[in-house]
């Protein structure tokens, strides 16, 4: 069976409303975004919406880092995009995984990029994240990853 990948546009208030019910881990949780593209942004916040997550939002990796670096223990998970201006995905992650906070550590990073080669899905590994999603986004498997690091906290 193929699994349909939902667009914000396929987004239905029933469809919403049961990715609400189906993922109440969310609720309250905090969420950083990190991506340059405000579509993206913005659909991946509608992905989120039903769930009662907080989002935080990072154009590029350095705002990435200096948000996580001011409370640290305030993120329950990251959604890092890969090719950004001023600071990338891979660099962003492993400069929040060398700081001196003990949560730098041990906060979920997923990758959330366009970037789908296996080398791509090595390299986000290797900068320290812990999960590789590709773009288009698909909601279901966005959310239920998302409740699986965080149910793992």
């Amino acid at each position: 069976m193929m699994q349909e990948k939902v667009t914000a546009e396929r987004l239905t208030p029933e469809k919403a409303a049961a990715l609400g019910r189906d993922y109440p881990v969310l609720r309250g949780k905090r969420i950083m975004i990190v991506d340059d593209v405000e579509v993206n942004r913005v659909i991946v916040r509608e992905a989120f919406a039903p769930t009662g997550a907080l989002i935080e939002e990072a154009v590029d990796g350095r705002e990435a880092l200096n948000l996580f670096a001011l409370a640290p223990t305030s993120f329950d998970l990251i959604l890092m995009d890969i090719s950004m201006p001023e600071m990338d995905g891979y660099a962003a992650t492993r400069a929040i995984r060398a700081l001196r906070s003990p949560r730098a550590g041990t906060v979920p990073i997923v990758a959330l990029t366009a970037h789908t080669f296996p080398e791509d899905v090595a390299e986000s590994f290797a900068a320290g994240m812990n999960h590789h999603l590709s773009k288009p986004v698909d909601f279901v498997q966005l959310l239920k990853t998302a409740a699986q690091y965080i149910a793992g906290q």
